[in-house]
């Protein structure tokens, strides 16, 4: 056997996984950076197009008047 051929028959020392695993996680911090920073260009783009949820409070509700509340229970909506 060569010795190429002995390194892959050889099994994986724990430094050698742990190398494994720190590349693996680097790689995906790395996409994690990157999903980030498009997600902030987005909210970017919704903010100057208006499209944020800032500063957007809830509409209250419509208050009824006596005749309206008398022609719901008629109808049997409450």
């Amino acid at each position: 056997m060569t010795e190429d051929k002995q390194e892959q028959a050889k099994p994986l020392s724990a430094v050698d996984k742990a190398n494994e695993a720190i590349e693996k996680l680097e790689a995906q911090n790395k996409r994690m950076e990157d999903n980030i920073a498009k997600l902030e260009e987005l909210k970017a783009e919704q903010i100057i197009s208006g499209k944020a949820d800032a500063g957007q409070a809830p509409q209250p509700p419509k208050e009824e008047s006596p005749k309206e509340y008398k022609d719901k229970i008629m109808r049997g909506e409450l």
